[in-house]
């Protein structure tokens, strides 16, 4: 499978092998004022392969684009995807891969998104606060307490085309 990766969550972690190797998660997390942390109502988090953990130690971050990706899974409550290795140039991409907070269209129920062109790995809320991570095809349109957004991709660049819903008075 090809995820275009557009931006990822806001809380790491990493866990030492006795080897001098290393794991790296992402996911989502809110920055409560004293550190960001995962606050999950989904529980998820994309984990990066050897090559996409060279690409983090020499960046510091992933650039946006096509990587070859594991399945989404499930395993105990938890979901899973793993960035294995860049793609090709060319390489024809199946999800896309963003992260969301409420700024965009308020708080969206994770529960309601049972779509075919929508999976939620995770998604982390506090209070008024919320973050959500998900992998969506080109179109696909996410309904939230303030708005709808719908994802619209143009060759490697994207953006979400929002209305927010009128407010009664």
């Amino acid at each position: 499978m090809v995820v275009f990766v557009h931006s990822l969550g806001s809380w790491w972690s990493r866990r030492d092998s006795g080897e001098g190797g290393c794991s790296i998660w992402n996911s989502t997390g809110i920055d409560d004022g004293a550190r960001v942390r995962p606050r999950f109502s989904v529980a998820g988090q994309v984990s990066f392969g050897r090559r996409a953990r060279i690409e983090l130690a020499k960046r510091g971050r992933l650039r946006p684009g096509a990587w070859i990706a594991s399945d989404l899974s499930e395993q105990n409550g938890l979901r899973q995807l793993q960035l294995i290795a860049r793609a090709s140039a060319g390489a024809a991409v199946d999800w896309h891969l963003v992260t969301i907070t409420e700024s965009l269209i308020g708080r969206i129920d994770a529960q309601e998104m049972r779509k075919a062109d929508i999976l939620v790995i995770a998604q982390s809320d506090h209070k008024a606060r919320q973050e959500t991570m998900l992998m969506l095809r080109p179109c696909a349109s996410v309904f939230g307490d303030l708005g709808i957004a719908t994802f619209i991709v143009s060759g490697k660049s994207s953006h979400w085309d929002v209305t927010r819903w009128s407010s009664a008075a």
